[in-house]
């Protein structure tokens, strides 16, 4: 059965504990008699005659064993019931007083003893009492003793068998718990904060007993054993003054194991209060009764844990922590609920013990009977030595990198907290808290006896209703990228649910399936700050965010404020609610006060839905993941995570402190150390084990290849060699002659995730490029033909040759047969290549064609950021009011654009707005624009005043029934052929601006496309077919519906009239900047 901790007030009562007794006596027995079952009375057992004189006495239950005890040794007894000689309940506390001459193993004076009495129910009292012997100043070691930490040897009683014969109930008697010289050493700052100090358990011979069992912790002060945190100050918070009719002593607390009456006791850290809560007979609380209110009771007895897994997770009615920090000297859990961490404030706190809770570098807790709606974090710490890489802080509550959400006082994405005004000094509008507290959501978990008890989170009931991947073939697919919020954000959507939600980008799912997409890449919803760089901007009379997400606070929870949850209530697809709401919004749809974690619970089930809802329409999703860096930047940066946990194994760091910065963010996450690496596999696994998404997208991955601080064969291989620390060397083993952050042949973590058996079967795309110059594109390490890569050189090329540039005929001609020179000599196919013409990061498809130049100002950087260098062309004339002259070519090369990403081989993929002209005035950096710039306007879809819309679905449509354009196998002289103004006569020459080719097709027979990228028309002749004409499908030049014509389209009779001289010919007239898409059909006697 398992043991519960309660906690009592220890100290020097025990000296005068005859003398206050009866003072004491009465409201302690009224209290302890109205628990259910408890029978007190006089003790019958001979051999506790004595106690029972004792008691009667003083009326407390005071018990002096003369088992050849001294007449120091007092034991107190509290909240024994009795049967005849047969204890009923185990006491929750023995108080042994302190004798003369008692020191510690560092020779401090101790001031009292706390034993925990677990004795067997029915088992005779002379064959329970466990006595405690304490060694004098020069003393001897007690006969048949158990050393613990503060010098205390306990003796077996006579009749009870030695440890060495297995006996489990002399296992349960050598529990103890250790003595307290000092609480609150360095409390001060905390708030008001409840501790619970994990005890550690010595056997006979020195070494540390592995219990198994619940129940065993304690708390203390004095000796090697006890945390430095808890020393010298103030006590612990709880409620009733006195409940026991004795002020608590102070400097002195303790935690008390009971394994049946189960007691919970809080000390008030201010005025030293006793609570307590009163749990069921079987050592557990039952669900109605637990509370969270200061009142309340938030958890059973910590336990010792297991390390491994890591991160929270919920196991036989408790939850185990477990935590990595390799320079950690003490590690606390902090608990908060939803009204504590509104106000930032710590609810409890559990010191962690170094020996007890933590195995090699890994610590770790089992907290049984959790409140429901709490959060946690950890405070570690450890040295502060910024030159050695080393930044533990311990008044940081950190986020831990396991937790599966995060959440935070942030009622709604955009909006802070304000601090109130203080107008004495001049601050009347009140401060904006940029960086709440953050935690992470302890997950709730089942009672032991209740249906579906086991290893399970009790939350995780989301019905997925035998979801599985469309697994779709890479070369079959046809990508979105898109943005979460930006998507629904603006008041056109009229969705039902709050707009920017999860849940409301499943209701605009249709547009997708109907242009012909059947994969969305979501820019990150990895749990961010959006107000990380939070200040006003005067440019656009607003504050800027981070809109994009593009700075990671925790890798494994979904942004919680995409969730469209309000105070908790969740929204059902199919359901009302919200009504077009702005729930999501800045500022908007407050979250009741406490709502926040219970709100944030249901990002998790929001993004399942998302999943579910996209596999049901046949469309894969893909995350985009920021493994480069994180938000805590560079040594100005805050310490939220990572940094405060183990700055120099999750970040790449120089000899003297400083932080590699390959992402230009200001750190770089240190991707190849064994740890770091692991924790990734871990995060990629859970995303796709957990949340069922398809494959990932890797911001920045050159970074992943790059070796890391720390670094040695030794260390990554298990080779022999020498590993050298990151704080000496900054990396590189000398047997290797490697640096921190060298490009490495065979990157251990583009090894693991190309053998991982859960990640191998996922698409795993790469943005094969960093911040400090080292490009990939075609050459990402170690690939395993499983990667495939955002080709940057593809964008270059098409956007280079469509605007009209020499120099590009032949290149652009590669690339449209799916980038051979990049891919072919390293075994690669056509589809590991991701081919685009824009994305988030730079113009928008309409902006390439209308500006020359960025136009960043709205940024507030005085045009400083974003990219100089996008390759684009205003066509005549910058900005969006233009003459009908440019504004008709820019509608001819954004199709130019779109039937070369659509005929070329490989992946294509398109952002967001593009398929309606989307335009952000220029600027080709918006990631901190929570605006119009970045919201998708569903009211200029629907008008698709100029059919570019139209023109993008049918052009998908198109590559989904031309097998030849989706091949997996790069083109061939017997399939393909080149052509210029004349048939089979192609231009490479470094004027050339025509680009021409014919494909065959096995089921759909034959296609003519060209590319006229000259200023001047030309008539070309096309190859002839006897017995087939060729028939028109896409003419960039003519305006909508003739742009793309199909097969029941009323104006293609009108059209192919027009152009029967020139087909009957085998030539076709092609205007200047525009280009044709050609089908050869059967010739017909029409």
């Amino acid at each position: 059965m398992a043991m519960r901790h309660s906690r009592a007030i220890m100290g020097n009562i025990c000296a005068t504990a005859r003398d206050s007794g009866p003072a004491r006596s009465a409201a302690a027995t009224r209290r302890r008699t109205r628990s259910a079952g408890a029978r007190r009375g006089p003790l019958v057992s001979s051999a506790a005659q004595p106690l029972a004189r004792m008691a009667n006495a003083t009326g407390s239950p005071l018990l002096r064993y003369g088992g050849g005890c001294s007449s120091s040794q007092d034991l107190l007894l509290r909240d024994c019931s009795w049967s005849g000689d047969r204890l009923q309940n185990a006491c929750t506390a023995v108080v042994v007083k302190r004798p003369e001459g008692l020191m510690t193993r560092r020779g401090e004076a101790a001031t009292g003893l706390v034993w925990a009495f677990p004795a067997h129910q029915g088992a005779p009292m002379h064959r329970r009492a466990v006595l405690c012997r304490c060694r004098r100043a020069g003393g001897k070691v007690g006969r048949g003793g158990l050393t613990v930490g503060v010098g205390v040897w306990v003796d077996i009683p006579g009749g009870m068998r030695k440890r060495r014969e297995g006996d489990a109930r002399e296992k349960r008697m050598r529990r103890w718990l250790k003595i307290g010289d000092g609480i609150g050493e360095r409390s001060a700052g905390l708030g008001k904060s409840r501790r619970v100090v994990m005890d550690a358990i010595s056997s006979s011979h020195g070494g540390r007993e592995r219990e198994k069992e619940k129940g065993v912790g304690g708390g203390g002060g004095g000796g090697d054993m006890v945390s430095r945190r808890v020393r010298g100050g103030a006590g612990w918070q709880g409620k009733d003054v006195g409940e026991y009719g004795f002020a608590p002593a102070v400097n002195t607390v303790a935690v008390a194991a009971s394994p049946k009456l189960g007691e919970h006791r809080m000390v008030d850290e201010e005025v030293g209060k006793v609570e307590r809560s009163k749990e069921d007979g079987y050592g557990r609380r039952s669900r109605g009764q637990k509370t969270t209110g200061e009142a309340g009771m938030l958890h059973g007895a910590p336990t010792r844990g297991n390390a491994m897994p890591f991160g929270p997770s919920a196991r036989n009615g408790g939850v185990n922590f477990s935590l990595f920090s390799s320079g950690a000297r003490e590690v606390s859990l902090c608990l908060f609920t939803a009204d504590d961490l509104q106000e930032g404030r710590v609810t409890e706190e559990i010191v962690l013990h170094p020996l007890w809770n933590r195995t090699g570098q890994i610590w770790h807790v089992f907290v049984p009977d959790l409140a429901p709606n709490l959060t946690y974090g950890y405070r570690v710490d450890g040295s502060f030595l910024p030159e050695q890489s080393e930044r533990y802080d311990k008044s940081k509550v950190l986020v831990d990198p396991y937790a599966k959400l995060v959440t935070s006082s942030r009622r709604a994405f955009g909006q802070p907290t304000f601090l109130l005004a203080d107008e004495e000094n001049g601050d009347k509008a009140g401060t904006a808290v940029c960086w709440p507290q953050l935690a992470g959501l302890v997950p709730m978990t089942r009672g032991e006896g209740e249906v579906g008890v086991g290893e399970d989170d009790v939350e995780d009931d989301f019905d997925w209703e035998g979801d599985t991947s469309p697994s779709l073939h890479m070369k079959d697919l046809v990508i979105y990228e898109m943005h979460v919020r930006g998507f629904t954000r603006h008041a056109s959507s009229k969705t039902k649910a709050p707009r920017g939600t999860y849940l409301s980008l499943i209701e605009k799912l249709p547009h997708l399936k109907e242009l012909g997409v059947n994969a969305i890449e979501l820019l990150p919803v990895h749990e961010f700050n959006e107000l990380e760089f939070y200040s006003y901007n005067p440019a656009m009379d607003d504050h800027r965010v981070n809109f994009w997400g593009y700075s990671t606070i925790n890798f494994f929870s979904p942004m919680s404020r995409y969730a469209a949850a309000h105070g908790g209530r969740r929204l059902r697809p199919s359901g009302g609610g919200g009504g077009g709401g702005d729930g999501g919004g800045k500022g908007e749809g407050a979250v009741r006060s406490g709502g926040v974690p219970s709100a944030s619970k249901n990002a998790i089930w929001e993004f399942k839905t998302l999943v579910k809802e996209c596999h049901k329409m046949g469309m894969e999703v893909i995350l985009d993941v920021v493994f480069n860096h994180t938000a805590e930047g560079n040594e100005r940066g805050p310490i939220v995570s990572f940094r405060g946990l183990d700055n120099r194994v999750f970040y790449m760091t120089a000899p003297r402190g400083e932080f590699y910065n390959y992402s230009g963010c200001g750190n770089t996450f240190n991707c190849n150390h064994p740890v770091v690496r692991q924790f990734i596999i871990d995060c990629l696994r859970y995303w796709v084990l957990e949340m069922h998404v398809d494959g990932f997208r890797f911001d920045l991955a050159s970074v992943l290849t790059r070796s890391s601080s720390m670094w040695s064969s030794c260390v990554v291989y298990g080779q022999d060699g020498r590993a050298m620390g990151g704080v000496d060397g900054g990396g590189g083993g000398e047997e290797d002659g490697i640096v921190t952050g060298t490009p490495l042949p065979r990157p251990p973590l583009i090894d693991m995730i190309c053998n991982d058996g859960v990640l191998r079967g996922t698409k795993l795309i790469a943005e094969a490029w960093d911040a400090s110059g080292l490009y990939q594109v075609g050459n990402f390490p170690y690939h395993q033909g499983l990667w495939a890569e955002w080709n940057g050189k593809f964008r270059d090329s098409v956007r280079m040759f469509i605007k009209g540039s020499d120099g590009e005929a032949g290149a652009f001609a590669s690339y449209l047969c799916g980038s051979p020179q990049l891919y072919a000599a390293g075994g690669r196919k056509p589809y590991h290549s991701i081919n685009f013409v824009t994305s988030h990061d730079g113009f928008t498809l309409a902006d390439l064609v209308s500006y020359n130049e960025k136009q960043n100002f709205g940024n507030g950087e005085n045009n400083n950021d974003g990219d100089s260098n996008n390759l684009s062309w205003n066509c005549g004339a910058d900005g969006e009011v233009v003459d009908g002259r440019v504004a008709t070519l820019r509608q001819r090369q954004m199709r130019n654009f779109v039937l070369a990403l659509m005929v070329a081989r490989g992946v294509p993929m398109i952002h967001m707005g593009d398929e309606y002209a989307h335009t952000k005035g220029g600027n080709n950096n918006t990631y901190c624009q929570d605006n119009n710039l970045n919201y998708f306007r569903w009211d200029k879809k629907d008008a698709d005043v100029n059919g570019l819309c139209r023109f993008f679905r049918l052009a998908i449509r198109l590559r989904r029934e031309w097998e030849c354009l989706r091949s997996e196998e790069f083109p061939t002289d017997e399939n393909l052929s080149w052509h210029g103004h004349q048939a089979y006569c192609p231009d490479w020459s470094e004027t050339s601006r025509f680009v021409a080719f014919t494909v065959k097709d096995e089921v759909k027979g034959e296609m003519y496309v060209a590319f006229n990228a000259s200023h001047l028309p030309v008539i070309v002749n096309l190859p002839a077919r006897n017995g087939y004409v060729w028939d028109p499908v896409i003419d960039t030049s003519k305006l909508p519906p003739y742009d793309f014509l199909e097969d029941d389209s009323p104006q293609k009779d009108g059209a192919m009239a027009n152009l029967y001289g020139f087909l009957s010919a085998s030539a076709y007239p092609i205007m200047g900047y525009s280009s044709v898409l050609l089908k050869l059909v059967p010739k017909t006697g029409k």
